[in-house]
């Protein structure tokens, strides 16, 4: 589990690089973001997209920011085989610099962000979904 201090370090450097300072307050995390920086599929098994381009890297998995329950995995791999079985509403995993912000909201909407945006715009299941 993060420190409240390493909490507040990720919430920065989400709010610097992620959100979109003229959203209103109050939405969640995923209403905030600067969506149109990132690609993003509808569908609901669109979270499992996120496992190969994020398998085998380090990352911070948060739910709601509000909850404050933040925690560092060495490898995201184990948190797809946990989300699976446990499949709360809206997860997101942000790599320990900020270079990538990925998730999945209470639409089935998997988003990604920075330099997995490429990423997740590229697999097979995104292309096929959206006619590439």
């Amino acid at each position: 589990m993060l420190s409240d201090e390493e909490k507040d370090a990720v919430l920065a450097l989400i709010n610097e690089r992620y959100l979109d300072k003229s959203a209103k307050r109050g939405l969640t995390l995923f209403d905030r973001l600067k969506i149109s920086e990132a690609v993003a599929a509808n569908d609901s098994d669109s979270w499992r997209w996120l496992y190969p381009i994020l398998k085998g890297r380090k990352a911070v998995v948060f739910g709601r920011p509000e909850d404050k329950v933040f925690a560092e995995l060495e490898d995201c791999g184990g948190f797809f085989e946990f989300y699976d079985n446990y499949a709360a509403v809206e997860f997101y995993l942000m790599d320990p610099d900020g270079e990538y912000l990925c998730g999945y909201n209470h639409s089935h909407c998997a988003f990604a962000m920075g330099t997995a945006a490429d990423l997740l715009e590229n697999t097979e299941e995104y292309r096929k979904l959206y006619g590439l």
